[in-house]
């Protein structure tokens, strides 16, 4: 199972690692979904998380001073097919697509800001370069 089988080998200590952490203030941790949390197969659609990932995914996103989060070149809503829990950022197409609890950003959402920052950028360099309509 090549990288998932890591991860869930390494569970124990880095458990202890979570608490000692925890002790310092707020902790993030943001994980690869293809590869590290999931195997990697030869059809993407037929990938399946292992219930003790994602029991161990919810238990951390509850605890106290912990942020978890899944990030993916994957579509956001395969990510929610796979990862119900709410407490557990989404980060899917390749940071395009965001969901935290209640609260999501789409392509579109991002394509409309992009556009904006593209446009007010243009304008600063028009000022700067003096090609303003002066």
């Amino acid at each position: 199972m090549g990288k998932q089988t890591y991860f869930m080998d390494i569970l124990p200590s880095f458990q202890r690692k979570v608490r000692k952490v925890r002790k310092k203030g707020n902790v993030f941790f943001f994980f690869d979904f293809d590869g590290t949390l999931s195997p990697i197969v030869q059809n993407p659609y037929n990938v399946k998380v292992s219930e003790y990932v994602l029991r161990t995914l919810t238990k951390l996103a509850t605890l106290n001073n912990v942020c978890v989060g899944i990030i993916s070149g994957r579509e956001l809503s395969f990510m929610k097919r796979h990862f119900k829990d709410k407490n557990i950022f989404l980060v899917g197409s390749h940071g395009s697509e965001v969901a935290y609890k209640d609260h999501s950003v789409s392509r579109d959402d991002m394509l409309i800001v992009a556009k904006r920052i593209h446009q007010k950028v243009n304008s600063y360099m028009n000022i700067i370069s003096g090609t303003n309509g002066a």
